[in-house]
């Protein structure tokens, strides 16, 4: 296979996968808040198709008729039975350039955490269902290891891919090289670290993102007391010294978001979802949270911004664009 072109995440979507929380002794006390959340926003994403059988809703074989239940009367959202650990498909699902081309990581439950051999051969499942060509890659990465504009610009971390838990022995030359064997990249860009208490070791899709017409979205720490106050300054800087034809949007940083056992949560706005003309905002029950989609709103124009709860969701370790994988209509390759 070719090298992909990956479009674009706010380029259109034909398709797009989901998975629904079937493991209780993850969420805890969260669990079902944590599905309430997960339901409102697969109704919300279903909203962005017309085609039936758009949204693949992925669920256990023990969730399928509560599944079928909830989202009967909508026939956007298809429920497909599938064996799978956690929902988290935006690193365990392949990397789609369109319906029928997509890239396959090495999963091994970020760096080792988790034992989630399900969700290793998920991606091969996925490929199989829609039909699609599969370029799988020795490199130990996750989509959400991986922010890009469609014009082959790359961002990521060296937490994450030059952790010894992922690619002992190599450096960002050799990271480079692994990737340009799949996908057409002009350039990529290191940050340094990510989040605290980001179980994925710093994925730079909570850190920074791309936006239509050059725009780049970052957050601003608001006090010394935010928990991430140092990282956001050191990504701020980042981003006017590596890109500096972009505009810069600073949404303001949730701050010190904490679970119900009084753990710092990796809470981040930036883990948003562009899809056919919506942006999904993750929200968290904080001050910040209007102000973000004030800020959102004036800076993409003609884009739907739709802030829903996540906070229970994020007790699990993300947010929308964790829980997502798109397949772009656009020929990739």
């Amino acid at each position: 296979m070719d090298k992909l072109r990956i479009p674009a995440e706010w380029s259109p979507q034909e398709r797009l996968i989901l998975a629904w929380p079937h493991l209780r002794e993850e969420w805890g006390q969260n669990f079902d808040e944590a599905r309430r959340e997960l339901r409102a926003f697969v109704s919300c994403c279903a909203e962005a198709f017309s085609q039936k059988d758009s949204l693949i809703l992925l669920c256990h074989s023990s969730d399928k008729e509560e599944c079928s239940a909830l989202f009967l009367a909508n026939s956007v959202i298809k429920v497909e039975v599938e064996d799978f650990w956690d929902i988290w498909v935006r690193d365990t699902a392949p990397v789609f350039a369109n319906s029928k081309a997509a890239v396959a990581f090495s999963f091994n439950g970020w760096g080792g955490k988790y034992d989630n051999f399900a969700d290793a051969a998920l991606a091969e499942k996925l490929a199989d269902l829609f039909g699609a060509s599969l370029l799988k890659v020795a490199l130990h990465c996750e989509g959400g290891a991986l922010e890009h504009d469609g014009e082959g610009h790359f961002v990521t971390t060296r937490q994450c891919l030059l952790n010894s838990n992922r690619n002992p022995g190599s450096d960002e030359e050799s990271i480079q090289r692994e990737l340009s064997r799949c996908f057409s990249i002009e350039s990529l860009k290191w940050i340094n670290s990510g989040l605290l208490n980001d179980h994925t070791d710093g994925h730079v899709d909570t850190l920074f993102r791309f936006g239509p017409n050059k725009r780049i979205v970052i957050m601003r720490a608001e006090s010394q007391e935010d928990p991430n106050a140092q990282a956001l300054e050191d990504i701020s800087r980042f981003a006017t010294q590596n890109f500096p034809d972009f505009s810069l949007v600073e949404l303001p940083s949730p701050g010190c978001v904490r679970g119900l056992d009084g753990a710092v949560l990796p809470a981040s706005y930036l883990n948003f979802l562009f899809l056919n003309g919506k942006i999904l905002v993750p929200l968290y029950g904080v001050s910040s949270d209007s102000e973000v989609l004030e800020i959102l709103t004036r800076s993409f124009p003609g884009w739907e911004i739709k802030g829903l709860m996540a906070r229970a969701i994020l007790s699990g370790g993300g947010a929308f664009h964790c829980i997502s994988q798109q397949v772009p209509k656009e020929v990739g390759v």
